[in-house]
C-alpha cells in the first residue's frame, strides 16, 4: 500500500538524487495518423495515476478536508512541468528525469508507450511515434430492447474499459465494465445472484459507481446488457426492512407528475459527510430532506425504491419506449 509519506518521497525523487543522476530527455513525440498533436503527453513515472489511486479513489466519511487538500494537490500536479510535459507544435518536448525513472508517452486513441530513461539516453535521438489503435467497422443494433431489468444491487466492481475504436464513428463517452450483486428484483426478474453489464458516461466515471447500494436500470440490446444511461438512485436499507433514498425523489426528474409519496424514512444511524458526499458522491443536501449540523448530515425524508421506480416509469423510461401512459 502506498502511504502518504512514501508517495511524497516518490514525488520528490528528482530532487533527492544527486545531480549526476539527473538527465534531460529531449525529442519528438508524434502520432502516426495526424499532422498535429493536440492530446500528446509525456508523464514521469505515471505520477498522476499513482497519486489518484492513493488519495482520490475511496475517501471515507470525516475525511472531507483531507480529500479537498489532495484534490488541489492533484490539480497542481497535472499542470506541473516537472511531472508532465506536452509537445509543442513542432512535436518537440523536453523533460528532466532520473536514470531510474520511466516515461509514459500517450495520446488520445493511440497506443501508449513506456520507456526507461536509461534506454532513451542511449539513443542518438529520441523519436517516439504513437500508433493509432486498430479500428473496426461499426455495427449498429437496430433492434428494440429485448428486456429491462430494474433491481437494487450492491457494487462489486466498476472498471474503466478501453472501448472498441470504430473507423467510422466517434464517441465522446467513456466505457466501463460493471459487476453488481443483486439484492432485490423490482422488474424483469433477472436470473442470477449477480449481473455484469456495460455502462457509458460522457462525464467520466459513472455517478452510480460512487455508492455502495443503488437502484439500477439495465436493458438488453442484441443480446448484450447495458446500463440505461445516467439512470440510478442511491438507496439505503431502512430499519423497517425496506430500501429507500433520502432527498427529493424528483431531483433527477423535475418533469415528473406522478403522486410519489414523500415521507419520513427510518434510516437508523445513517449519516453523510457534507464535503465527501457532496463532492465525491455528487450528492445535494437540502431541507427538509436532511438535517445539517456542521459537516454531519442526517437523512430524514425521502421515498422508497418502489416509488422511485414509478417516477422513472413515467419519465425517462417512458420516453425511451419501455412504458406507455397506461402502465
Amino acid at each position: 500500500m502506498i502511504t502518504r509519506c512514501t508517495l511524497l518521497i516518490y514525488l520528490s525523487l528528482v530532487s533527492l538524487f544527486a545531480a549526476a543522476q539527473r538527465v534531460q530527455i529531449s525529442g519528438r513525440l508524434k502520432e502516426s495518423s495526424v499532422q498535429s498533436m493536440s492530446f500528446g503527453q509525456i508523464i514521469l513515472n505515471d505520477t498522476l495515476q499513482k497519486f489518484s489511486k492513493a488519495y482520490l479513489a475511496s475517501p471515507e466519511p470525516g475525511e472531507g478536508a483531507k480529500f479537498s487538500e489532495h484534490y488541489k494537490e492533484f490539480l497542481k500536479l497535472s499542470q506541473d512541468t516537472v511531472y508532465i510535459a506536452r509537445p509543442n507544435t513542432m512535436h518537440r518536448f523536453s523533460i528532466t528525469a532520473d536514470l531510474k525513472d520511466s516515461l509514459i508517452f500517450k495520446s488520445y486513441q493511440h497506443i501508449t508507450q513506456r520507456h526507461a530513461v536509461s534506454d532513451l539516453i542511449r539513443k542518438d535521438s529520441v523519436e517516439i511515434t504513437l500508433l493509432k489503435q486498430p479500428c473496426l467497422p461499426y455495427q449498429n443494433c437496430d433492434q428494440p430492447a429485448e428486456k429491462l431489468y430494474v433491481f437494487i444491487a450492491e457494487k462489486i466492481s466498476v472498471n474503466y474499459a478501453r472501448d472498441t475504436l470504430y473507423c467510422d464513428r466517434f464517441s465522446m463517452d467513456s466505457k466501463f465494465d460493471a459487476s453488481y450483486k443483486i439484492i432485490k428484483n423490482l422488474y424483469g426478474d433477472f436470473k442470477g445472484d449477480s449481473i455484469k453489464f456495460t455502462a457509458y458516461d460522457h462525464y467520466g466515471v459513472p455517478a452510480f459507481s460512487h455508492h455502495k447500494y443503488v437502484l439500477l436500470f439495465v436493458s438488453k440490446y442484441c443480446g448484450k446488457l447495458f446500463h440505461e444511461k445516467y439512470q440510478y438512485f442511491d438507496v439505503y436499507p431502512t430499519t423497517n426492512g425496506r430500501w429507500a433514498s433520502p432527498g427529493d425523489p424528483r431531483r433527477f426528474n423535475s418533469s415528473d407528475t406522478s403522486r410519489v409519496q414523500i415521507e419520513k424514512i427510518p434510516f437508523g444511524t445513517l449519516n453523510f459527510d457534507k464535503i465527501i458526499d457532496g463532492v465525491y458522491h455528487n450528492m445535494t443536501f437540502t431541507s427538509p430532506y436532511f438535517k445539517i449540523e456542521g459537516n454531519c448530515v442526517e437523512p430524514i425524508m425521502g421515498a422508497y425504491a418502489e416509488e422511485l421506480f414509478e417516477i422513472k416509469k413515467k419519465t425517462v423510461l417512458k420516453a425511451r419506449g419501455f412504458f406507455s401512459e397506461k402502465q
